[in-house]
């Protein structure tokens, strides 16, 4: 099992990313706008959530979706979040997920009982990927780098926190 207190908090994570990472981090942290529902949703928690984060500062599919994390914890202070690099950790991001891919998002209980699972991109892209050719699955994956999706990346992580 996980020990998560060994994870970084986004302080630690950021430091660790290179100038131009940290800057195009921050410029996503500060565009999202979550809406009204969503955040109404998450200021209703009332008991510890731990959210495990599988990323690195490369990554273009982390880059859209770590910026929401952010966002959903500093809604509410029972939203606890912390990262792990896939570097050095692909042993235990296979036991939790099944696969090495980035970014993972992995949601707990209070008790760290596992409630929900996110990998790479939203479950409804990747069925809607399903039997595309190449050509049309990189359209949809530019598309949702540049925030086609983003209200399925908003909807799927909190289905996973709440």
């Amino acid at each position: 099992m996980i020990e998560i207190k060994e994870g970084m908090n986004k302080e630690q994570y950021m430091a660790l990313h290179n100038c131009e990472e940290s800057r195009e981090l921050v410029e996503k942290i500060n565009e999202i706008n979550l809406s009204r529902e969503i955040q109404a949703r998450l200021k209703s928690i009332k008991e510890k959530v731990n959210i495990v984060v599988f990323s690195e500062g490369y990554c273009p599919d982390c880059k859209v979706v770590v910026p929401y994390l952010v966002r959903m914890a500093e809604l509410n202070e029972n939203i606890h979040i912390k990262y792990f690099l896939r570097k050095g950790n692909e042993e235990l991001l296979q036991n939790l997920s099944g696969e090495t891919r980035i970014p993972t998002v992995v949601t707990f209980d209070y008790n760290m009982n596992p409630k929900g699972i996110f990998v790479e991109v939203p479950a409804e892209l990747k069925a809607e990927m399903s039997g595309k050719g190449l050509e049309d699955i990189k359209k949809l994956i530019s598309q949702y780098r540049e925030g086609k999706y983003n209200d399925l990346v908003e909807k799927s992580l909190l289905d996973i926190i709440i």
